[in-house]
């Protein structure tokens, strides 16, 4: 199969590359913004291809199909992810993530035959509102969800996507995900949204916005201040980038295998047994690492449209492609816990 990842040399790009390179031809789209990019495309080495352009811009795409021939599947990772430069600046943030979008669902369309599509949608779709009116307590450490946590398992394609704030990143991505929505209905194209939750793992870019969890180990090995919005009781559940990737495995054997209408959304995540809350998660980098954060963190307000406990459910996932994760939040910060090899990545 001929697969086409845009902003393949991120994050999430690199690593689904790394792990389909065997057994596709792979196509990656990319700028170059990120500082990492000229490392992974070193990593990824000569049996993945490379256009160097903005996922905006068709002429690109063009430029795919005249060099690569006929693309089977584009894997959109081109993104803006940092939500606080989507607060500052809303209309380069929907720039960056809707046109993007819209461009990359063209480019499936104008194929001579149709191309099937994957979208890197995000849990910030879903309103503060309908989330955090079901937090009912808090201890020392985290938000709690008192009696019924024990019965819920977890936020899923059901919960109403209407109701509060979602940030203008979330707007951007629940926008496009409308689009997809169109696309597949109107033109056939098969088309999977993943509303993803906070991946982690190698190869991530230190940013406290594009992957906190990085960021925090960042702050510890370099004796770097943390700034917390909120109280840092907040829980999150984390999934380990590997588990990501044979998801979207799955999902390629799913779009070959059946022929459906629309398109399908999957709420993934780490899941309930993988949640932790930002002290916590401080707490065991601390451990992993062997000293304290220094200086002390800072906690300010909380971000308005941020959930104060999320974590999914991953059921529909679990029954329409039998998947779910595998790497504990334990094991996963332990391939990280690796001050050498870590910051010579983040760097």
């Amino acid at each position: 199969m001929n697969i086409l990842i845009t902003g393949g040399l991120g994050f999430i790009g690199s690593n689904l590359a790394e792990s389909l390179k065997e057994k596709h031809n792979i196509v990656l789209m990319d700028n170059f913004w990120n500082k990492t990019s000229k490392k992974n495309k070193d990593v990824l080495g000569p049996k993945v291809r490379l256009i160097k352009g903005d996922a905006r811009n068709p002429k690109h795409y063009n430029k795919v199909e005249k060099q690569f021939g006929k693309i089977d599947l584009v894997i959109h990772c081109a993104a803006n992810a940092n939500v606080s430069y989507g607060m500052k600046h809303p209309q380069t943030d929907l720039d960056l993530n809707l046109n993007s979008t819209i461009a990359a669902l063209e480019f499936c369309r104008t194929q001579k035959q149709n191309t099937s599509f994957i979208f890197s949608s995000s849990v910030k779709v879903y309103p503060e509102v309908p989330i955090n009116k079901r937090v009912k307590g808090v201890n020392i450490k985290r938000y709690l969800t008192d009696g019924w946590f024990n019965k819920f398992e977890g936020f899923n394609e059901e919960t109403p996507i209407w109701g509060g704030d979602r940030t203008p990143y979330g707007c951007s991505k629940l926008a496009s995900e409308i689009y997809c929505h169109e696309y597949a209905n109107v033109y056939g194209i098969k088309t999977i949204i993943n509303r993803m939750g906070c991946v982690y793992g190698p190869r991530q870019f230190e940013n406290g916005e594009q992957g906190w969890l990085v960021h925090f180990l960042h702050a510890n090995l370099n004796n770097k201040q943390l700034t917390i919005n909120g109280s840092g009781k907040q829980v999150r559940d984390l999934l380990y980038i590997s588990d990501l990737v044979e998801l979207i495995k799955k999902e390629i054997n799913f779009l070959e295998r059946n022929d459906f209408d629309g398109a399908k959304t999957f709420t993934v995540g780490g899941g309930k047994n993988n949640t932790i809350s930002l002290i916590e998660a401080m707490e065991e980098i601390e451990r992993l690492i062997g000293k304290k954060f220094s200086p002390p963190t800072i906690y300010t307000q909380f971000r308005r449209g941020d959930h104060i406990v999320f974590f999914s459910s991953n059921k529909k996932a679990k029954k329409q492609l039998n998947w779910s994760p595998k790497v504990s939040v334990a094991e996963g910060l332990t391939t990280l816990a690796y001050p050498n090899t870590f910051l010579n990545w983040s760097h």
